[in-house]
């Protein structure tokens, strides 16, 4: 089990099924796990990715917004319109 600070009161708190259970404020949130840093699909640069390029690729934020429509498909297909 491991454990985070709590962002409301500070109170060391266990992560439990990815969500940070303060027992002290009862603050109950999502935990998103750090991944291994990768690199960009189109560039190469390692860096923060998400998944928007023209057909699919993980995707810095200087090449997402390239071709910023492109993009914007690819956020919508993800999550819907």
């Amino acid at each position: 089990m491991s454990f985070v600070a709590c962002p409301n009161c500070g109170e060391e708190s266990p992560i439990i099924d990815a969500k940070l259970n303060c027992y002290r404020c009862g603050l109950r949130a999502s935990v998103i796990q750090q991944s291994k840093p990768q690199g960009c699909d189109l560039c190469g640069k390692v860096a923060e990715l998400r998944p928007y390029g023209p057909k699919g690729e993980w995707v810095c934020f200087e090449c997402g917004m390239k071709d910023e429509a492109a993009c914007k498909r690819g956020f919508e297909r993800r999550h819907g319109s």
